[in-house]
């Protein structure tokens, strides 16, 4: 487009339009929306999210070449190359005893949305290039070697999976395709040495010949690329979400008929039922945090009004718990959560929290078992914005819960709004600390 063919208010707004965005007035972005809960699965060896971020430090910004909002936390983004490449290595790094992948019969499953519209939707033209969305390599300082790979065509209307062999690369399982760019798709090889299959949302569209089983020599020196060759080229050209390896060595899984691990056509079905309806949802716009906020904030003053007709009345003079105020409590309506704990090295459990509001602190709580009388003890207080936790392991089993900061001063205003210097109208926090032994006032 040549600017100095349009008139001056045409250069005006695109000026005033460049200025708001060099200023950071831009259009809202999504927000990722909450990880997607596990599926419960016998043959599963290995699961990846693409949930880095969350752990990340509240200040770091987040690449937005490497990581995108998505229908399930955060996703995987392979676009222009080159990248760094993302592996998963077949023997697993901490215990080098344990397997990510399986060598001789499993599968690998995964979900992907591509960047681009394929020539036969009649909107585009296809990635362009070859677009490797798996690739299987063993190396071994200065040399590779391929095993398999999962490509589109650089139309984008077939996908393929390619087979080294010794006369070169050959397509084992293919399928014709016909996807528009921003849908979510999701895609499965099973392989055992006698057969294999290649799965495109939720059925089964091609099957085959085996694929040769890694010697175990290979082993240690393999690894699954994710979205682009090894050097990082090739890429996807689209974004990854839930990679799922599994084993069809699992004795019931062998007895009960499913020879890759990952369950018959009813149970692939069936899984992506239940997750193509959330991936389709894509992150949370603006638009719909807002009407969530809308929603929440009604919901309060509904119950707010109920407590004041309540105490007008004289029917109950009760607000929290024992007569007081119910300051460290878990707000439902808030609605953030605690992502599943991660154990690390046996010692500590890291703890995040996902939607939470982060001009506040919270609070992580303990119990060793849900009773009737049970007593949650403080494991970490959190500062105002912070959202991941490292707390030690007390037990085999245990439940945490993430909760608004307490009062531990008594003045009716939680310890986040003491401690926020924004704020003009609240308390000084009032803390004992026993040290030294006659305790030290802090104000």
């Amino acid at each position: 487009m040549n600017l100095n063919q349009h008139n001056p208010n045409s250069l005006r707004r695109f000026a005033i339009f460049a200025l708001l965005f060099l200023l950071g007035i831009a259009p809202a972005l999504a927000k990722p929306r909450l990880p997607a809960p596990p599926w419960p699965e016998i043959g599963n060896l290995f699961c990846e999210s693409f949930d880095q971020p969350y752990s990340f430090p509240t200040n770091q910004t987040i690449d937005s070449a490497v990581w995108a909002e998505s229908w399930s936390g955060y996703s995987l983004v392979r676009s222009r190359p080159p990248v760094q490449p993302f592996t998963v290595p077949m023997v697993n790094p901490g215990t080098n005893r344990t397997l990510n992948l399986d060598p001789e019969r499993g599968a690998i499953r995964i979900w992907y949305q591509p960047a681009w519209s394929g020539g036969w939707t009649g909107q585009g033209t296809g990635p362009g290039d070859l677009a490797r969305l798996l690739t299987l390599v063993s190396t071994n300082r200065r040399a590779s070697a391929e095993w398999w790979s999962m490509v589109i065509t650089p139309d984008g209307n077939e996908l393929h999976v390619v087979c080294e062999t010794e006369t070169g690369p050959v397509s084992c399982l293919s399928t014709l395709i016909n996807w528009e760019a921003g849908s979510w798709h999701m895609l499965a090889v099973g392989y055992t040495p006698t057969n294999s299959a290649l799965i495109v949302d939720g059925q089964v569209v091609a099957t085959g010949n085996g694929l040769p089983s890694l010697p175990l020599e290979a082993m240690p020196h393999t690894t699954l690329v994710i979205g682009s060759d090894l050097a990082g080229r090739n890429t996807a050209k689209g974004q990854f979400e839930l990679l799922s390896t599994f084993t069809g060595r699992n004795r019931f899984r062998s007895i009960s008929g499913h020879p890759f691990g990952m369950g018959n056509v009813w149970d692939v079905e069936y899984y992506y039922a239940a997750y193509s309806p959330e991936a389709a949802k894509g992150p949370v716009t603006p638009e719909e945090e807002a009407a969530t906020r809308a929603r929440w904030a009604a919901l309060r003053a509904e119950r707010i009004a109920q407590q004041q007709a309540a105490l007008l009345s004289g029917a109950s003079s009760r607000v929290g718990l024992e007569g007081g105020f119910e300051l460290d409590s878990y707000d439902s309506e808030q609605g953030f959560r605690l992502l599943t704990p991660e154990i690390q090295q046996q010692t500590n459990v890291f703890l995040t929290l996902v939607n939470c509001d982060t001009n506040i602190g919270y609070d992580i709580y303990y119990t060793p078992a849900i009773t009737t009388n049970m007593t949650w003890s403080i494991l970490a207080t959190g500062h105002i914005g912070q959202t991941t936790f490292t707390v030690p392991r007390l037990g085999w089993m245990g439940f945490f819960r993430g909760a608004v900061g307490g009062d531990w001063d008594g003045d009716f205003i939680p310890n986040w709004m003491d401690a926020d210097p924004r704020s003009t109208n609240t308390g000084a926090l009032s803390i004992t600390i026993d040290s030294p032994v006659n305790g030290t006032l802090f104000q």
